[in-house]
Order: C-alpha cells, then structure tokens, then sequence
C-alpha cells in the first residue's frame, strides 16, 4: 500500500528540521508543527544570523520604508478612526492600532537584525556546493532525486524548495561534491542518506526576496 501522506512529509521535513513523527500518526497535531529545529530560522528570535551584503541592503530599504512612508501613514489612519468616536464600538480605529503594532514590531526586528547581523561572504570553489547554489541530490530511501537552492535563514522559503544553509540539509550539502555521499541528521532519532548529483553555481542577486511577518 502506497503510504503517499508519508513521502508527501518526507519530502518536505527534510528541508526543513521537523522531527519525523512515527509511522501512522503523520497528521495527529504533527503536520501543522513544521518547523526548523531552532526559533532562529523561522523567526531571527535569536538574531545573530549570518547574512550577505544583499540581506543587509534589502533590511535597511525596508526599514527606511515601514519609518518614512508607512509609520506616518498608519499614524494618520489612528487619528483619523479615533475622530470618529465611541473607541469601544470603533473597530477601524483597532485595527488602524494593530497595523501600527505590526509595523512597530517588524522595525523593531528589523534594527535588531541589522545590528546582530554576521557578515559573510557567499563566494564558493565551482565544484563545491555553496550559497545560492542549486543543488540536485538522490535521495537512497525514497529512489528519487530532489533539487533545493541553499540561501541565508533571511530568504529562505522550504515551500520553494530554497533552504537555509543552517537546516540540516543545507548544512549537510554546503562544501560537497558531485558524486559525494551525505549523511543528513535531522535529529537523534531520524537520518537520511543523498548523493550529490548536479551543482548549479548561483549567486547573491536581488531575486530571492526578505522573509515578511
């Protein structure tokens, strides 16, 4: 019998961190829990993260944004919908003061990115898989081939097929070779074998856009 909800999930928790649930509780309150294995990766809670020149640039337009064009926008709605009246019953003027805590709470992480932030270079050997590279691997339990691209955990989108270099995959695979052989870890409990196939060299370029929250 064919176990399609299983190689669906495998396939996606391997670019991702998600603990392997066990056989046949695949969807009892597991599947909505993907995530990677630190908060870091999805959220930049930690902060600290190594990013590029590029991540940096795309942090800083976006700040200079939310602060001189959104910001005074969304504080003219909150003075407008609060003219109105009874805040009780006012519900434009709620959501106005939610969107303004949306943005307050992006520039907040924004600053802290940009001032946590570890610079580093995505300059990689050609026949060795690095940042921004797409990458083709075999996958020896499922006799099938799966191609990701590795970027930094600020662009990374598992749902893409683009991973952070961070994630047990993208760690695995940074520095291989074609025709290497790559022990994957995902936890304690669950590891996978690949084999590097293909390595397309890529580069840091304004396509890969900034996660938004």
């Amino acid at each position: 019998m064919l176990d399609w909800g299983r190689d669906i999930f495998l396939s996606f928790h391997r670019r991702t961190a998600v603990p392997l649930p066990p056989r046949g509780r695949l969807f009892e309150g597991s599947i909505h829990a993907i995530a990677p294995k630190k908060s870091c990766y999805l959220y930049g809670d930690n902060m600290y993260d190594e990013l590029t020149k590029v991540d940096i640039e795309k942090m800083k337009a976006e700040l200079e944004h939310r602060i001189g064009v959104i910001r005074p926008k969304i504080l003219e709605e909150v003075k407008l919908t609060r003219s109105y009246g009874d805040l009780s019953e006012n519900a434009e003027y709620h959501a106005a003061k939610r969107e303004r805590g949306k943005n307050e709470s992006r520039i907040r992480f924004l600053r802290n990115m940009i001032k946590t932030a570890i610079i580093i270079d995505a300059d990689s050997a050609k026949d060795e898989v690095g940042l921004f590279d797409t990458v083709t691997y075999f996958v020896e339990e499922d006799d099938c081939e799966e191609t990701v691209r590795i970027v930094t955990t600020l662009r990374r989108d598992p749902f893409l097929q683009i991973i952070s270099k961070e994630s047990p995959l993208g760690s695995a695979l940074m520095g291989k070779k074609v025709g290497d052989r790559v022990k994957v870890k995902v936890n304690d409990e669950y590891s996978y074998f690949i084999v590097v196939k293909k390595i397309e060299k890529g580069e840091d370029d304004q396509t890969l856009e900034i996660r938004k929250f």
